[in-house]
């Protein structure tokens, strides 16, 4: 059974007053991210008076509105959702250049959005949902929540490249963190990474003189593809939301 959770059966207190980004987040508008550029544009109403900054909201009492339309916050229902994402599809919700989202994949009535990246010429595992607090914590790196790839090089795998890998390598004056890496042929081979830098993993490679030419991502702490075929999603289980819950 899908796991849809009703935030009136679980996560409300009386009179909580939220950020009104995250309030944003939490009812399924759009990201924080976003919301911020909403509001410098002029497009959020708190209690029928136009704001310009992120001011603090009583989600009981106040009305939110978006270009005069009030946010829904009565009976709010969460969606998780799994997708195996093909190759030439973008992790995000719309594209100025017309290119297709894992929206035009995942077509579902709530207002979904992806968490975090898997860039366009990366496929497998990514997370949509519509609750905010989960979005943030599966990617904040306080949580440290474990990713795993498979990459194949178009280079022979050397152990001093995957050594280098292992222990850290310098990416944009940055120094990765340490990662686990484990050879699989001489072409392939899988790590799981504690952080998530901006292509890291072609970043990384490139840092070590490889060029990668697939990259999949097979699982996040312990979610994994299991016979998610490549374009296929399906909601995630209560018990599959709890096991990630668990790690934060």
């Amino acid at each position: 059974m899908p796991y849809i959770m009703s935030t009136r059966n679980s996560y409300i207190l009386s009179h909580m007053e939220l950020r009104l980004d995250s309030f944003l987040s939490k009812y399924g508008v759009c990201s924080r991210r976003k919301a911020k550029v909403l509001v410098e544009n002029g497009n959020v109403w708190v209690n029928g008076a136009v704001v310009h900054s992120i001011v603090k909201v009583d989600e009981d009492k106040d009305v939110v509105s978006i270009d005069a339309k009030p946010v829904k916050t009565k009976n709010l229902k969460y969606r998780y959702i799994v997708l195996n994402k093909p190759v030439g599809i973008l992790s995000s919700s719309k594209d100025d250049r017309g290119r297709k989202t894992v929206l035009d994949i995942v077509r579902v009535p709530e207002r979904v959005y992806p968490i975090g990246r898997l860039d366009f010429n990366s496929s497998g595992l990514i997370l949509l949902t519509n609750d905010g607090d989960f979005a943030l914590k599966v990617t904040h790196p306080r949580y440290n929540i474990p990713k795993k790839y498979i990459v194949k090089t178009e280079e022979p795998l050397t152990i001093g490249k995957l050594d280098k890998m292992r222990k850290g390598v310098f990416i944009e004056e940055a120094k990765t963190l340490p990662c686990e890496i484990k050879k699989m042929d001489n072409k392939t081979f899988e790590i799981t990474l504690h952080q998530g830098l901006k292509r890291q993993i072609r970043e990384m490679c490139r840092a070590v003189e490889l060029t990668v030419s697939e990259l999949e991502r097979i699982s996040i702490g312990n979610l994994n593809l299991g016979d998610l075929k490549v374009g296929e999603f399906r909601d995630l289980t209560e018990g599959e939301v709890e096991m990630l819950k668990d790690l934060f």
